[in-house]
């Protein structure tokens, strides 16, 4: 589970239409709700969890702003 929100950050994308505030506001709750869906053998392998992860950012990214920019997932357990 998550203990605190996830932390995004954009360097050098374009928002388009969107406000970059709005946008990491989004992707936050996406990947809460990414979280949320994902199983447990998923989420016990910090290797699933982050292609997992980029896997969907990236199909998100892909879909709202019609690129695919570098991104780097970090996983901090507790």
């Amino acid at each position: 589970r998550l203990v605190s929100a996830p932390q995004v950050q954009l360097m050098g994308v374009p928002s388009g239409e969107l406000e970059p505030e709005t946008l990491v506001t989004d992707l936050v709750s996406t990947v809460e709700e990414i979280m949320a869906e994902l199983s447990s053998r998923v989420l016990q392998s910090d290797d699933a969890l982050r292609e997992s992860l980029q896997r969907e950012f990236g199909a998100m990214m892909r879909q709202w702003l019609g690129l695919k920019p570098k991104q780097m997932v970090n996983i901090i357990r507790i």
